[in-house]
């Protein structure tokens, strides 16, 4: 093979491959995660949350002591265990997909009357609420608009489930097990 074809090919090669590596396998990762943001706020302002599932609900407040308690009269403790990561689910969840700008008729999408909703309290005192309708074809997805917006999304079940399943069943937390009392005998004489 001729000497100088093979050191054009070498050099071809070398430019191909610099090329390849500082424009392809060399750029940053980034996240290609187009899905809508459906709202977004910091988890450590949500100072209130109440959910509505049909005719149940259920609220809970944060309390100056630093912990989360159900705002009811008796405001005992919610078990962490299951409550925990409830304000980062409500911090910035992702709509599947934003599917109108201006919602035609919320009735055909359940949100004239919404099975569920979910409203949050910051701690500037700014409120928002929103509103769960009807799911989709396939029951992956549920209709989703937030109060005072007229845009409506589509966001999965099992995130709606993670969050309204509290009205159903309330993180009360369980009582410790405790045993019984151990049986003292009295030392007989004899």
């Amino acid at each position: 093979m001729n000497v100088r074809l093979t050191i054009v090919l070498v050099v071809a090669l070398a430019v191909v491959g610099g090329f390849v590596y500082f424009n392809q396998v060399n750029k940053p990762y980034k996240p290609s995660d187009e899905r809508p943001l459906f709202f977004k706020v910091e988890m450590d302002d949500i100072v209130h949350i109440a959910i509505t599932s049909g005719e149940k609900r259920v609220a809970f407040v944060y309390t100056s002591e630093k912990m989360w308690v159900f705002d009811d009269a008796e405001r005992g403790p919610v078990d962490m265990a299951r409550f925990a990561g409830t304000t980062l689910l409500l911090s910035g969840p992702r709509a599947e997909r934003l599917v109108m700008k201006q919602i035609d008729d919320p009735a055909k999408y359940g949100l004239d009357t919404p099975q569920n909703s979910i409203e949050v309290k910051l701690k500037n005192g700014r409120t928002f609420t929103l509103h769960l309708g009807k799911f989709n074809v396939d029951g992956n997805e549920q209709y989703a608009q937030l109060e005072g917006s007229p845009a409506l999304y589509l966001v999965l079940t099992t995130w709606t489930n993670a969050v309204t399943r509290f009205a159903e069943n309330p993180p009360i937390p369980t009582p410790e097990p405790t045993l019984p009392p151990e049986e003292t005998s009295t030392p007989s004489a004899g």
